[in-house]
């Protein structure tokens, strides 16, 4: 997708979860033909179960979106843009996801 980035996206900017670096929430910027992504906290699953059990008892609304599997482990990203094809976007991002499968 980095190499085929849509013109028609203005700005994106979301949190992102690589599963090498599963411990880290990533944060991915995009303004015009600038783009970063940066580490910025952690995953709470990604803690000793003593940590992640008494941030998750002090804040009880995380478990709404808890995943059995991965925790609290996401993707996040806004696009705003002008005329571009949300299946597009999404068919783009999903393929980066079979491709780092196969990979």
């Amino acid at each position: 997708m980095n190499e085929n980035y849509p013109k028609s996206l203005i700005r994106a900017k979301g949190y992102i979860w690589f599963s090498d670096a599963d411990q880290d929430v990533q944060l991915f910027e995009q303004a015009g033909r600038n783009s970063s992504v940066m580490e910025v906290s952690y995953w709470v699953d990604a803690l000793v179960d003593e940590q992640k059990n008494e941030i998750l008892a002090n804040n009880p609304d995380m478990k709404e979106n808890w995943d059995e599997e991965f925790g609290d482990r996401e993707n996040q990203i806004v696009f705003i843009g002008k005329g571009y094809d949300q299946k597009e976007i999404k068919s783009a991002l999903e393929k980066c996801l079979d491709e780092k499968a196969i990979a």
